[in-house]
């Protein structure tokens, strides 16, 4: 039986219906309480789990890790927030 991973690790496990090797990492809870996790897949077992560890090393260096249903008025509205320090909005 293979040893249980260590809390906060991760998961890694073989999808069937996928026929690929899947890893899944909790990025903390959403504002209703509910457990948001990114998932990363891969061919094989090592390339899943090196997709896990950049997940990981990306959520403790402090990264902001997207939802892959970012659109682009998410990107509008972050730059009209953020791009625009400093500039005047109006002529």
């Amino acid at each position: 039986m293979p040893a249980r991973r260590s809390r906060g690790e991760g998961a890694l496990y073989w999808d069937e219906s996928r026929q690929r090797w899947m890893a899944a990492v909790d990025v903390g809870f959403s504002p209703t309480g509910t457990r948001q996790r990114r998932w990363v897949s891969g061919k094989t077992k090592t390339e899943a789990k090196l997709k896990l560890l950049a997940l990981r090393r990306d959520e403790t260096d402090g990264l902001a890790v997207e939802h892959r249903t970012y659109t682009v008025r998410d990107a509008v509205e972050c730059w009209v927030e953020h791009g625009l320090t400093g500039r005047m909005t109006t002529p």
